[in-house]
Formats: C-alpha cells, sequence, structure tokens
C-alpha cells in the first residue's frame, strides 16, 4: 500500500520552510512520509532493524541537502531517491562487510530477518525465498519492479525517481520478472 505525501508537502511555502531548517516543517515531513520511507527500507533491507537505523540516515541526508533540492521534481520524488540510493548503499556495505570477513562463519544461504508487516506467517517461507533471489537482481531491476508492485507506482513515476524512460522502466520490470521466473523456477525444480 502506497502512503502518499500529503499536497502541503508539495507546496513552495512547505519547502520553502524546509530548506530554511524549520524543524517544524521538517517533523511534518518525518511524520507524513515515514510509512513510505520505511516500507521502501523494508522491502530492500528485509530486516526492521536495518530499515530503521537506514531510515534514520536518510532523513539525516534530506536534512542536509534539501536546501539543494532543486525542484525539478517532486518532494515525493527526491525521497524516494534518497530512500534508494541509502538503501543500495546499506546493501554494498553489508556485501563489502562479507567480502572482507574472512575469519568469519558467515552463511551465504541464511535466513534473512524477514517480518515484514501484512505477510501472514504461512507465507513468511516463500517470502524469504522470494526476496532472497529478488536481491540477486542488478538494482535497476530489483528498484523498478519494487517501486511498481509494492508500491503501485506508474511507469511515469518510476522513471522519475530513477531518472530514465519509461521504456526503460519497462524493459527493467520485465527483464526484473523474467529473471525472478528463471531464478525461482530452477529452485522448484531442484527441491
Amino acid at each position: 500500500m502506497q502512503t502518499e505525501v500529503p499536497d502541503k508537502t508539495e507546496s513552495k511555502e512547505f519547502i520553502a520552510e524546509l530548506k530554511s531548517n524549520s524543524a517544524d516543517t521538517f517533523k511534518i515531513l518525518v511524520e507524513t512520509s515515514r510509512d513510505m520511507v520505511y516500507n521502501v527500507c523494508l522491502n530492500y533491507l528485509q530486516s526492521r532493524e536495518e530499515a530503521e537505523d537506514t531510515m534514520q540516515e536518510i532523513y539525516v541526508t534530506i536534512y542536509k541537502t534539501i536546501k539543494d533540492f532543486k525542484e525539478e521534481s517532486s518532494l515525493k520524488t527526491y525521497i524516494y531517491r534518497i530512500t534508494i540510493n541509502k538503501c543500495l548503499d546499506t546493501i554494498r556495505k553489508k556485501k563489502a562487510k562479507r567480502r572482507f570477513a574472512i575469519f568469519s562463519t558467515y552463511d551465504e544461504e541464511q535466513h534473512t530477518d524477514f517480518n515484514h508487516p501484512g505477510i501472514i506467517r504461512e507465507n513468511k517461507e516463500r517470502a524469504e525465498i522470494l526476496y532472497r533471489f529478488l536481491n540477486k537482481l542488478p538494482s535497476s531491476q530489483k528498484t523498478a519492479l519494487l517501486l511498481f508492485e509494492t508500491e503501485s507506482m506508474t511507469y511515469k513515476e518510476i522513471s522519475a525517481i530513477m531518472e530514465t524512460t519509461t521504456g526503460a522502466v519497462e524493459s527493467l520490470i520485465f527483464r526484473a520478472k523474467e529473471n525472478l521466473r528463471k531464478m525461482l523456477t530452477k529452485y522448484y525444480k531442484n527441491q
């Protein structure tokens, strides 16, 4: 379910107040976008703790960079871009830690801490499998597919966030679904 940033947060006055570092205005921004940001983080990271930590980083980044917001896109698009980039950074850092943790006993196939609200307990194992393969997709395919399927965004909205064409978004989603289908087919065939 997509949580919309209310229209008042898109107004020139609201954005001007944000740029002047108004604590009250920033608090409104956080309150109105928190669910949207959390859900995107949870879809990328599949861990409540990592999603919450990354959310804090996202809002710090927004607070520090809002003065540079050029208003060429909507505030919502700006927030999505920062959220996705921070999630991808978190994933890269996690992968780098694993690569350099030579002496650890990290299991590459370990289960994620996947507790997405809204997924019924008996579907948890299937969701873990799906997200395990979703995490193997190239980041551009994963981003396009998550925004389309879990945030119910249009190709046009996704293209604005990803700064690409709607045709490219359509292609990314198609390839993501095809790659997932192949991986899942192979996985279930071997079970």
